[in-house]
């Protein structure tokens, strides 16, 4: 269960994300429909952001996946991920 440090930063990633849906699910849908090309692949995903698309690969198969940025709102994602 998130305590509520946890529940605003979900809120704060979240909110980030909707702001670009449409790019966002056209992301997700050509990393998800091309598994083969991520499966057991290792991804680095430099100036990740949220991480999202480490996401993404990491659901497509690939082996490691290692999200790489400066901002703040990374280590709010990997806090909720963990």
């Amino acid at each position: 269960m998130l305590d509520v440090k946890h529940k605003f930063k979900l809120k704060l990633v979240l909110n980030y994300l909707f702001q670009d849906k449409p790019r966002t699910e056209a992301y997700r849908k050509a990393i998800l429909k091309n598994k083969n090309d991520f499966k057991g692949q290792t991804v680095l995903d430099v100036g990740c952001g949220t991480g999202i698309l480490s996401m993404f690969a990491a659901k497509a198969g690939a082996k490691h996946v290692y999200a790489v940025d400066n901002s703040k709102i990374l280590f709010d994602a990997i806090d909720i991920i963990k």
